[in-house]
This record gives C-alpha cells, sequence and structure tokens, in this order.
C-alpha cells in the first residue's frame, strides 16, 4: 500500500465531495499528472518516502501482545499507518487532484458542474466561470503546496511563491 497515490474516492474523501463522482474517469486520467506535478514540486527524498510501500495496517495493541507497553494509553490507540510527511502529501494529492479536474467537471451545465449559486428552479443554477475556476485552482494549487511546504523543491518554492497573494502596496494620500 503507498500513501500516494489516492485512488479518486479516497481524493474525494479528502476534499469532501461527493463519493458518486469517483466514477468519473477524469480523476483516474489526471493522476500521473498530478503525480509528476508532486514529484517537481517536491525533494527527491520527500517524493520517494511519500510513494514508499507501507504494510497494511496493524490491529491495535491488546492485553496479549506481548509486546504491550507499561502505558495504558497504547491499548487503546492504533498503531500509526502514515508518516506525517506522507499524510502531508496525501492532503497535497487531493488538492492538485481537484486543481487539475475543476474545469473539467465544470464543462457538464446539466447541474453536474460546481455550482456557485441556485435558484428556485432549476433554470436558475449558475456554475463558475472560467476566471473563478483558474482563481479557484491557483488557490487548490498553493494550498497543496502549502502542505508540503518544509519538503518542497525549488520549483515548487517558485510556483508558491508565484500563487502567494503580493502584499499590499502602502498608499500615499496627500491633501492639497
Amino acid at each position: 500500500m503507498k500513501a500516494i497515490p489516492l485512488t479518486p474516492v479516497a481524493a474525494l474523501a479528502q476534499v469532501n465531495l461527493p463519493l458518486d463522482l469517483a466514477g468519473n474517469p477524469v480523476f483516474t486520467s489526471h493522476t500521473l499528472l498530478v503525480m509528476s506535478l508532486l514529484q517537481d514540486y517536491s525533494t527527491t527524498d520527500a517524493f520517494e518516502e511519500a510513494t514508499l510501500d507501507i504494510p497494511e495496517p496493524t490491529t491495535p495493541l491488546t492485553d496479549t501482545d506481548p509486546d504491550l507497553s507499561e502505558n495504558e494509553n497504547d491499548i487503546e490507540a492504533p498503531l500509526p499507518l502514515f508518516t506525517p510527511l506522507q499524510i502531508q502529501f496525501r492532503a497535497a494529492f487531493a488538492f492538485l487532484l481537484l486543481a487539475s479536474t475543476a474545469e473539467f467537471l465544470n464543462l457538464k451545465t446539466l447541474g453536474e458542474g460546481i455550482v456557485k449559486t441556485v435558484g428556485l428552479d432549476a433554470a436558475a443554477t449558475q456554475l463558475l466561470t472560467g476566471h473563478e475556476i483558474e482563481a479557484f485552482a491557483s488557490r487548490l494549487t498553493r494550498r497543496a503546496l502549502l502542505s508540503i511546504q518544509p519538503w518542497l523543491s525549488p520549483a515548487g518554492l517558485a510556483t508558491l511563491e508565484l500563487l502567494s497573494p503580493e502584499n499590499p502596496k502602502p498608499l500615499r494620500i496627500s491633501l492639497i
């Protein structure tokens, strides 16, 4: 089992989207693109750790385990499955997958796109515009990069800098 790539179902759950969208082939077709982006944006060591095979989850410790520690709290705690780095990369994968597919999800205009507003009847449904989708994808990409910021490569840092909002310029006012 690998931390990334996520299955479409796991990626949709990560970003709180309906799981019935997982059947859309656009998610599967963008998986390699997202993996390539993550490889470019992160350091080699971090990407390799994120894609390592990890053992299947084990059961929590019980009273019959010979390796049971002295701490009673260990009995209730399940053994960790993913490292913190892998957890962050899973989140980044989900954000980048949604950023990569957002414009394609909006192509269906029969109520299956990214809905901005819904009126009293079905005719009043309004989907995101192209500009709004680009801004949404940029925010998702920035969020993905922020989640793996400690492990960003120079290319990832440059992209994060490009996507970061500019500091407001000071406004000079003078009275005449």
